[in-house]
């Protein structure tokens, strides 16, 4: 009667994740760089040194690099 179809993520539970460009791995080397002094900065310097905007989010991005490390 009828046929329901579910795709393989929807059933899963998690969606495929893609990405439009490298700019993560770009991101990610140039904030290894700002840490590579090992020189402490705040927040908001260390976002304008990386690139990474709203300022805000750099404290969910030092986050993941530090799950990372």
């Amino acid at each position: 009667m009828f046929e329901f179809r579910v795709s393989k993520e929807k059933f899963l539970g998690y969606p495929k994740v893609k990405r439009k460009n490298g700019s993560y791995n770009k991101t990610k080397k140039r904030a290894l760089e700002a840490l590579e002094d090992r020189i402490p900065i705040d927040g908001a310097t260390f976002a304008r040194k990386v690139g990474i905007r709203p300022i805000r989010r750099v404290y969910a991005y030092l986050a993941l690099l530090q799950l990372l490390v």
